[in-house]
């Protein structure tokens, strides 16, 4: 199956960012398993993480680029842009 990236508004494209800088506890610039589970777990969105993570193909770390290719990919299969803000928002919120 090919994978449909959308383009992203700017505002969504900012709150993906946020997300990712609170994932990345170390603040180096990338994303590992450890950093990923706990930012989850925080977000109690085991669902969400399960997703990301075949996206990722079993990728022991990855960086924002790789993480806003996901939310791009949501866009392609039918997420709105409202939806994503939304889980984005909560994202911040549980985890921050």
């Amino acid at each position: 199956m090919k994978i449909v990236l959308k383009p992203l508004s700017p505002a969504l494209d900012k709150k993906i960012k946020e997300v990712f800088t609170l994932m990345d506890l170390d603040g180096n610039g990338t994303v590992d398993l450890p950093e990923f589970r706990q930012f989850f777990i925080e977000c109690g969105n085991k669902d969400q993480a399960s997703r990301i993570s075949n996206f990722m193909n079993g990728t022991p770390t990855f960086d924002c680029a790789e993480f806003t290719k996901y939310w791009r990919a949501e866009l392609g299969v039918g997420a709105t842009e409202e939806r994503l803000l939304d889980l984005m928002s909560e994202m911040v919120k549980s985890g921050g």
